[in-house]
This record gives structure tokens, C-alpha cells and sequence, in this order.
């Protein structure tokens, strides 16, 4: 494949303001949503209209005596939880332990973020950037 230098050069330009958006993005840390985890999915976040918004840190803690498992979805407009769009699925969670989950989900408007767990006494707090 060969291409103009004027594409080559646009094509690299392109991929800079990609990475200098998405680093914006990541160093403004946004609360997307924490709480008790109900028994059945509950929407935490849902991405507004106009907005992109990346998921960065999902961190869930334990604070009963017992092992307790969690589910976590992310949700395309129109959609519903469940294990289509999972992103944590059944994971075990020790009694008085906590998980980190890292990484780059990039959601669009209307898209959301949902989850529930065995028990109340898991807590999760969702962390992400862009708005």
C-alpha cells in the first residue's frame, strides 16, 4: 500500500489529536457512579447526549463475612444488562476483600453502565473521564 506523503502526514496528524483527546479525557478522573449493589442490575451511569465518556477504574469491595459475586454490564442504547454485554460476569468476590478492575471502555451517549451483586454489603465505585 503506498500513499502521498500529504496522506501520510495527515494520517499522522489525525492519530496525534487522537491521542492528545483521549489524554485530555484520561486526566480529568470523573466519579460515574458508587453505592451498595442491589440484587438485581441497576444502572450506575449513563452516558448524556453529546458526551463520550471512557471507563477507566471499576473498584468493588466486599464488606460481609461471606464471598459474595458480582456482575457488571455495559449497556448500548436500547439495551438491557445482562450477559450480552458483560464486562464482569459471575466473578467471586472474597468475604472482606476488594477488586480493582483497569482499563479503556469507551462508551457514546445514550450507552450505560450497569451492575448488582449476591449481597448489599458490596459496594462499587465506577471511575472514568470525558463528559
Amino acid at each position: 500500500m503506498s500513499g502521498s506523503i500529504s496522506d501520510i502526514l495527515t494520517t499522522l496528524k489525525n492519530g496525534v489529536v487522537a491521542m492528545n483527546t483521549l489524554s485530555s479525557y484520561l486526566k480529568n478522573g470523573i466519579n460515574l457512579g458508587r453505592g451498595a449493589m442491589p440484587a438485581s442490575f441497576f444502572t450506575y451511569y449513563t452516558v448524556a447526549p453529546n458526551t463520550r465518556v471512557v471507563l477507566t477504574y471499576i473498584d468493588i469491595c466486599n464488606t460481609s463475612a461471606s464471598s459474595q459475586t458480582v456482575y457488571v454490564s455495559l449497556v448500548s442504547v436500547n439495551g438491557t444488562a445482562g450477559a450480552d454485554n458483560a464486562l464482569i460476569s459471575g466473578l467471586p468476590i472474597p468475604a472482606n476483600s476488594s477488586f480493582q478492575w483497569s482499563g479503556a471502555q469507551a462508551l457514546a451517549p445514550g450507552e450505560s453502565i450497569a451492575a448488582y451483586a449476591t449481597s448489599a454489603d458490596v459496594v462499587i465505585h465506577l471511575t472514568g473521564a470525558g463528559g
